[in-house]
């Protein structure tokens, strides 16, 4: 019999054909994650080697997925997630959409949430439309109810507008970033201040500019935030990023990724 999970909803939804607007799919997708559930008594297992089996994660995972740890440890290729999600039982109850965008044609961004052992979780994910829905990239972290985090998020993000528009890519990684950010566009991860400033070097150019507009932004814990939004200007795209509060209670990008 083949266990049903929540990272097999890209399945389901490509064999099942649930190919709507977002907007009149999302309560379909929860209503489908819920009967999922429901079939499997309630409960999901991830991470043994019979569960990842029954999963497929050929289909899964792209083979250039990437995975990102809370603690900021990264895992590139299908079969090393696969190996991860084996020594690592995660125990999975409740999955439910948050929120869910087309990135572009072809890539969908996606916020997610679910219970295990008592705690709750939740997940951004990119995943791949024209490759069976695959995942491409995953985030998940540890999930509470957190402080008030809006209002300064936001005046953060105003800052990374006002200092990007200054065409110093410098002074705006040293100023909006973490120390061991992530950046992740389809390519090997670039990490770290220094590999990103050379990565935003166009941003250096006089006529180039940009203003962030989020779509949603997803409180995680008191140091953690989502956060999808839309860019315009010399970038038209969408773009994700995960905001980490830092030792003195002031908010850095952790990761940042456009693509």
């Amino acid at each position: 019999m083949r266990v049903l999970t929540a990272c097999t909803l890209s399945i389901f939804r490509h064999e099942i054909g649930l190919f709507l607007p977002l907007k009149s799919s999302l309560q379909k997708i929860n209503q489908m994650r819920q009967l999922i559930v429901t079939v499997c008594m309630g409960l999901c297992l991830i991470g043994t080697s019979q569960t990842m089996e029954s999963t497929n994660p050929q289909i899964l995972y792209a083979n250039a997925a990437v995975k990102i740890l809370e603690d900021g440890s990264v895992i590139s290729g299908k079969e090393a997630i696969t190996t991860f999600y084996q020594k690592n039982l995660l125990r999975m109850e409740l999955p439910e959409t948050l929120f869910s965008v087309a990135a572009n044609a072809q890539f969908q961004h996606e916020i997610g949430a679910f219970a295990s052992k008592g705690e709750h979780y939740k997940q951004l994910i990119i995943t791949d439309r024209e490759n069976k829905e695959a995942r491409v990239f995953e985030f998940t972290a540890r999930a509470y109810t957190p402080k008030d985090y809006k209002v300064a998020i936001d005046r953060r993000r105003a800052e990374w507008i006002t200092l990007c528009n200054k065409h110093n890519a410098s002074d705006l990684v040293n100023g909006l970033y973490a120390e061991n950010t992530i950046y992740y566009n389809h390519k090997p991860v670039v990490k770290t201040r220094d590999a990103l400033i050379q990565e935003y070097e166009y941003m250096n150019n006089p006529k180039y500019s940009l203003q962030l507009t989020p779509l949603h932004v997803e409180p995680v814990n008191d140091n953690l935030a989502f956060e999808i939004g839309q860019c315009s200007g010399s970038y038209n795209g969408k773009y994700i990023l995960i905001w980490e509060k830092d030792s003195t209670g002031k908010w850095y990008i952790k990761i940042d990724s456009n693509i």
